[in-house]
């Protein structure tokens, strides 16, 4: 069911960019939360709407950042689980010095929020866990490996004093404070997994889709977000409604993947941690000890 109301929602020809913040939102919660067993077909089709709007407003990826860092979301949650493939279909696309160059250069630095950092530490670590030496030549990404500790340590650093700020927002809050509005048709994942879920339910949800939009709509003309003022600050982070990646120990996520590489893949692990500062290091030494 989800699905099918991802469909309508993305398949409508009339989305501005602000519909498209919503419509990717849910696609990149649906590859979370079913993680290795989101079926194939749904994976293809988030990424490849994903991809098309990425190529569309290649322009504009430094400039419109709410929209451009949601659209890489999505291919960072396929990563996570489906790395090779994800990386196959950037290639596939002629896509994936674009994206590669965007997110390290570009936005990795600049995340402020859990979510952000938190999910690039996972597609990043699940890439280098997951993909063969070989295969990184072959797709011409040898430099990637050399690169990656460092924007590894980079993002880990980070994240302690970004979750730190999100509890102190949690803090100034009480639940009693948050009202459910239309989220009150919407009480669980496990509600659209219901096949007896009728039209009248995908209208509804289709129906919040549009007013979150609105809401959007009405930011942008506040503040000017999807404008020329946007920067990384308008990427919002609710402090009382939690995300998917909530649950996920990203220490314990780091800890496997290069305690992984460790012990079965030297020659990797070298690569990566060859040419790491000092401290970067020291940052590696002290996540592996926590």
């Amino acid at each position: 069911i989800l699905f099918e109301i991802y469909n309508k929602a993305a398949k409508n020809e009339d989305n501005a960019l602000e519909e498209m913040v919503v419509v990717f939102n849910l696609a990149q919660k649906i590859v979370l939360a079913l993680g290795d067993k989101t079926p194939d077909h749904f994976a293809h089709e988030f990424l490849q709407d994903a991809v098309n709007t990425i190529i569309s407003e290649r322009e504009g990826l430094k400039k419109q950042i709410v929209f451009s860092v949601t659209a890489f979301n999505v291919v960072l949650a396929c990563m996570v689980y489906f790395p090779s493939s994800t990386l196959q279909y950037l290639n596939s696309r002629e896509v994936l010095a674009l994206f590669f160059d965007t997110w390290f250069g570009f936005y990795a630095p600049k995340y402020n929020r859990v979510f952000d950092i938190k999910l690039s530490s996972m597609a990043l670590l699940s890439i280098i866990s997951n993909i063969s030496t070989q295969e990184f030549v072959s797709l011409s990404m040898e430099n990637l490996l050399t690169q990656s500790g460092a924007m590894i340590s980079q993002l880990m650093t980070k994240f302690p004093y970004a979750l730190k700020g999100l509890e102190e927002k949690r803090k100034e809050y009480s639940s009693d404070a948050f009202t459910t509005g239309n989220f009150d048709k919407f009480d669980s994942w496990e509600d659209y997994d219901n096949e007896d879920c009728d039209a009248d339910d995908d209208q509804d949800y289709l129906e919040f889709l549009k007013n979150e939009a609105q809401s959007l709509e009405y930011v942008n003309s506040e503040t000017g977000i999807f404008g020329s003022l946007e920067d990384f600050e308008d990427l919002e982070e609710d402090p009382l409604s939690g995300s998917v990646l909530d649950e996920v120990n990203i220490y314990d996520f780091f800890k496997s993947a290069i305690g992984g590489l460790q012990q079965g893949d030297q020659n990797k692990y070298q690569a990566i941690v060859g040419n790491l500062s000092q401290e970067d290091q020291n940052v590696f030494v002290q996540l592996m000890n926590i």
